[in-house]
């Protein structure tokens, strides 16, 4: 969000979820479900590069055109890492976080869409409010509005 992102993992499908839609989902269960029963929220899979498209469709940031290979995200983690428990400061990427990465999005939401009758908002919808958020945090924008000019923060 604040025009940092220098690229994307290729071939990285996550989960994605509103958190609005998991509290309902959450409150149906708890009416309509019997005791001790277990559901899944959490939406469909979309790819790291349909996740950056949105973001770039609602909030005017152009989003990374950079796809890093697995093996060299990796090489980065580890240096990340490395740099990390030297200099004391966070790592910027974990060999965990690229392994996870690296592993395609297995979840369904089938029972509790059937059972509950949880639906899913377009990610659009989730993105726009997301960026929203953040720009009124005054988290947002900044990088994006110096580089691309003010139309990124409107």
């Amino acid at each position: 969000m604040k025009g940092r992102l220098e690229g994307e993992l290729v071939h990285t499908m996550l989960v994605v979820v509103d958190a609005r839609d998991v509290a309902k989902g959450m409150v149906r269960a708890a009416e309509l479900a019997k005791h001790g029963a277990r559901f899944l929220i959490a939406g469909p899979a979309m790819s790291i590069a349909e996740i950056l498209s949105a973001l770039e469709r609602v909030s005017g940031i152009p989003g990374p055109r950079m796809q890093l290979p697995y093996p060299l995200a990796f090489a980065f983690a580890c240096g990340s890492e490395a740099w990390s428990r030297i200099s004391g400061h966070p790592a910027l990427m974990t060999r965990m976080a690229v392994k996870s990465m690296n592993n395609p999005a297995r979840a369904s939401s089938a029972r509790a869409e059937r059972e509950l009758d949880v639906r899913f908002r377009p990610f659009d919808e989730t993105a726009r409010d997301v960026v929203a958020w953040y720009r009124a945090a005054g988290e947002a924008g900044k990088a994006g509005a110096a580089k691309h000019g003010a139309a990124a923060l409107a």
